[in-house]
């Protein structure tokens, strides 16, 4: 049934949703202010952008991959592309980083991968991670790496609705002063998997592709892709660097002007600089702690 024109409901408008599909056909928005909660006076008429009635937690997302890194047994060896099609990531999120078992002590370098799966066989690399283990370590152990203290990265790892990508490696370091690794990838069976792969060392690059000349082999490569760390931000500035708070980040440069009012208790904290044409004004009664 096609039906046109202005439906009325009770001689009101009808309104299926008071959300606007943004121009990108995935986001919504709406031009008001939203109360979110169990019923209360403040959430029911918000005066500010939002107000949430109840508790507040931001989370990091899923990982994907590996649900264990345990068992299984060293396979996939140093100086190949390979990719897990059993791995499909979620376009909707941003991976910022991975976990994996080492393959061998000593510090070594390689690249972990997100490519655009065009078919099987064929991928094309949307973001890639240069990491590189610490010294030392243990066969088999568990490290976690965070792509912002990559070696190098290439790419964007913002992801296109619509498409399929896999998790994906260079087992080889593509290059460069830091040595490959010398141990092979765990994974949990030898055959019976989706990982396809193709003999190369070749640092990979934005755009480039790969097409694979060993398909559906091994079964379950041992590592996990982490979502970026979720986080609050203050016009664009974030307010943290870790998973939880913990590491409290702070701007050195107040760029703005600040008055101190009587009866606040304002802490900052590193070495501050005002910027000129500011000032940061401490009223009688307020006070300011640097530390």
């Amino acid at each position: 049934m096609n039906l046109n024109g202005q439906f009325f409901q009770n001689n009101a408008e009808f309104v299926t949703s008071r959300w606007t599909e943004a121009t990108n056909q995935t986001d919504i928005y709406r031009l008001s202010k939203v109360g979110i909660g169990p019923e209360s006076s403040a959430v029911k008429l918000p005066a500010k952008e939002l107000v949430v009635g109840g508790d507040i937690d931001i989370d990091n997302g899923e990982f994907k991959g590996d649900g264990t890194l345990t068992g299984g047994s060293q396979w996939f060896s140093p100086n190949y592309f390979g990719v897990d099609r059993a791995v499909v990531l979620d376009p909707q999120e941003v991976y910022g980083g991975v976990k994996f078992r080492r393959v061998n002590a000593g510090q070594y370098a390689f690249w972990v991968l997100i490519v655009e799966q065009t078919s099987v066989g064929n991928y094309t690399v949307k973001y890639g991670a240069k990491v590189k283990t610490p010294t030392g370590g243990t066969t088999g152990e568990i490290l976690e790496f965070d792509f912002d203290a990559a070696v190098a990265t290439i790419g964007s790892p913002n992801l296109t609705p619509g498409k399929i990508y896999n998790l994906a490696w260079l087992s080889g370091n593509g290059g460069g002063s830091i040595s490959g690794p010398s141990g092979s990838i765990y994974v949990d069976n030898t055959s019976g998997g989706l990982i396809d792969y193709i003999n190369t060392n070749s640092a990979p690059s934005a755009g480039g592709t790969y097409t694979t000349n060993s398909n559906s082999t091994g079964n379950n490569i041992h590592m996990q892709l982490l979502p970026a760390k979720a986080t609050l931000s203050a016009n664009g500035f974030e307010q943290w660097t870790d998973s939880y708070g913990m590491f409290k980040k702070c701007k050195q440069t107040i760029d703005e002007t600040v008055v101190v009012s009587a009866g606040e208790f304002i802490i900052s904290f590193g070495e501050l600089t005002i910027a000129s044409g500011k000032e940061v004004t401490i009223e009688n009664g307020g006070e300011w702690t640097i530390k």
